[in-house]
């Protein structure tokens, strides 16, 4: 059985190689119809790609030196709220694939949700 997804779950994560004193980073569910659009410029666009996921997935953090903003933003006819692109852009490249591969996997369909 398929479940709705829970548009307000979040994940916590913290990098791997984040080990003393760790930032923890609170990932959330991409709607539906979103997460199918950005995906779709995945193989070609993947550094632009990863940079929508975190805008959109990122719902918070803690032990971060930066103040956690987001700001409205349409995106495919959807106001939705963002973080900046300007805060990520504060962030080393590592760490942006990091989050947006964990985010991707986070919002993919379980095994039980799978239908063969």
């Amino acid at each position: 059985m398929i479940s709705g997804l829970d548009l307000n779950a979040t994940v916590e994560y913290t990098l791997k190689s984040d080990t003393d004193n760790p930032t923890v980073w609170k990932l959330g569910i991409i709607p539906s119809y979103l997460f199918a659009r950005i995906s779709a410029d995945a193989p070609t666009k993947e550094i632009q790609t990863a940079y929508r996921v975190l805008q959109i997935a990122i719902k918070g953090w803690e032990n971060f030196n930066v103040p956690f903003t987001t700001e409205k933003e349409k995106l495919f006819d959807r106001e939705i709220d963002c973080v900046p692109l300007s805060t990520l852009e504060r962030l080393p490249l590592n760490v942006v694939t990091e989050l947006a591969g964990k985010i991707m996997e986070i919002n993919g369909l379980t095994a039980e949700e799978k239908k063969t």
